[in-house]
């Protein structure tokens, strides 16, 4: 997957995951402040490991991860 297809797919996730922050704000209650938040997507498997991959990194130089 090259580099602007995971950043389309992400957007689109993000598009996604915006919709559903309008539609049930009290999620966000739930993500600590100063999170790193890195969706997982379970019905794409390519991007899911590219997202993992990420969340991996910011763990390993100290940002909090939420998946």
């Amino acid at each position: 997957m090259t580099r602007d297809e995971v950043i389309k797919k992400n957007l689109d996730l993000h598009s996604e995951w915006m919709k559903y922050t309008f539609e049930n704000p009290d999620v966000l209650d739930r993500i600590p402040k100063g999170a790193v938040l890195v969706i997982l997507p379970e019905d794409d498997e390519e991007l899911y490991a590219e997202n993992y991959r990420v969340l991996e990194e910011n763990k390993s130089i100290g940002k909090n991860g939420t998946a």
